[in-house]
């Protein structure tokens, strides 16, 4: 059985103590899982997002997700399946629909959705076969994850939400972007990219020397 920690996406992930990159690294969790429930103000998107930080945070760990009803009408719920499989989830978990007599049961009579879970289960069935061993075409641009600024920023950050919406504007122009944190700039992985975005005032100084580096090649 892996062990995973369920991520619900905040504001700022160093402001609520919580960094994928150290927990998923640390030998203690093997597969990476978010949720998606009332689209924490920007829909989809945002848990795009959020699989781009666990897949580099991960490095090759299984991700998975919970696929919440809790609002919008079919076609959101639609949207939310094909981008937590896009995104590189493989354990998909529908919740929370009933029947359950023990326990929270809020959205089993929301009837309307039940024909779209259908209809994508057995969309992903044709597909799944297909899937399976694939892997996603590497990166040539990255955004960096500043884990520095954001600590010296605190609730106050902008930078984590900065490296959102240029991955938004990415995806929106045609590009995939990968996050990349500061240790992984540090071991040289910088230079499998053509072009790394970065936003914030506070830097590592390994981290700065590094980018330096890459720039001057």
């Amino acid at each position: 059985i892996k062990t995973y920690v369920n991520y619900s996406p905040p504001f700022s992930w160093v402001s609520r103590g919580v960094d994928p990159f150290l927990m998923q690294r640390n030998g203690g969790l093997e597969m990476g899982l978010t949720e998606d429930w009332l689209g924490y103000t920007a829909g989809p998107e945002y848990t795009s997002d959020t699989y781009a930080l666990l897949r580099a945070a991960g490095q090759g760990q299984p991700l998975g997700g919970y696929m919440v009803g809790k609002s919008g009408g079919p076609l959101l719920q639609r949207i939310k399946y094909y981008v937590m499989v896009a995104g590189g989830a493989r354990q998909i978990m529908v919740y929370n629909y009933g029947p359950n007599y023990a326990g929270i049961d809020s959205w089993s009579e929301n009837y309307g959705i039940y024909p779209v879970i259908r209809d994508v289960q057995f969309e992903l069935g044709h597909i799944d076969e297909a899937l399976n061993g694939t892997a996603r075409r590497p990166a040539k641009i990255a955004i960096l994850y500043n884990r520095t600024a954001a600590i010296w920023s605190g609730d106050d950050s902008t930078t984590e939400q900065a490296a959102r919406f240029i991955r938004w504007a990415l995806t929106h122009a045609g590009y995939d972007a990968d996050i990349i944190p500061e240790e992984d700039i540090v071991a040289g992985k910088l230079d499998q990219y053509k072009v790394l975005y970065i936003d914030g005032i506070q830097l590592r100084r390994d981290a700065a020397q590094k980018i330096a580096d890459w720039t001057s090649h």
